[in-house]
């Protein structure tokens, strides 16, 4: 790693580990309002910024579902879980930030979530002071799929995108790091890689433990 200039975190289902807290809060909207979970529309929305998945949910319920009530008894179960819970840190994830730390490599965070509830997350995992940018969907005009998020990380943190290695989760972080010019690694949380995203050429990992190890080659961008 140490022939990148940066490197740029996802958040939710990569270093934290809150995607299943996400499940639980989903399944308890459903039970709330009497509508089915639908695990298929959730899987959808992992990744997602909430414009993208309010969409998802009123698109995969229709009419019959008041999606923006739904949305809110989501969010509003989730907060109450992480409240009760902290979210736990993915394995390997304190060994790889240690790792980046004493290459001396700046770290940043990208994510779909809005910012402020990021930096509450980081700050109650111990986090926060490891990085010198926590940019979030709210900072932003157009969310993960789009490279907006990570371009921006890089700019603040003076970096160029196309050095800079970016560590994901999920389909629309990976296509946003990759439209960025990144180098991607994927560590997949709750859905594996389809065949389309393989194709982009990036990185799989089985976990964060793999990555501070990785034979990177240092002059080809993987992104």
């Amino acid at each position: 790693m140490k022939h990148f200039e940066a490197v740029i975190f996802d958040m939710d289902g990569t270093l934290l580990d809150t995607e299943r807290v996400a499940q639980e809060a989903f399944v308890g909207a459903c039970d709330e309002l009497g509508v089915t979970p639908r695990m298929d529309l959730l899987l959808r929305c992992v990744g997602a910024a909430a414009p993208i998945a309010r969409e998802v949910i009123r698109e995969g319920y229709g009419p019959g579902l008041d999606s923006e009530t739904f949305f809110q008894v989501w969010s509003r179960n989730f907060d109450s879980l992480n409240q009760v819970t902290p979210a736990q840190l993915k394995e390997g994830a304190i060994a790889l930030l240690d790792a980046v730390a004493q290459l001396g490599l700046p770290m940043a965070i990208a994510t779909s979530s809005g910012t402020a509830h990021a930096l509450e997350k980081l700050q109650r995992a111990g986090l926060l002071e490891r990085f010198r940018a926590v940019i979030g969907a709210d900072q932003v005009q157009r969310p993960k799929p789009d490279p907006e998020v990570y371009l921006k990380a890089a700019g603040f943190l003076g970096a160029d995108p196309r050095a800079c290695l970016a560590v994901e989760d999920s389909e629309y972080g990976v296509r946003a790091a990759h439209a960025a010019g990144m180098t991607v690694i994927q560590v997949p949380d709750m859905t594996q890689p389809t065949a389309d995203l393989r194709a982009l050429g990036h990185i799989v990992l089985a976990s964060l433990e793999e990555v501070a190890g990785y034979p990177f080659p240092r002059d080809t961008n993987h992104g």
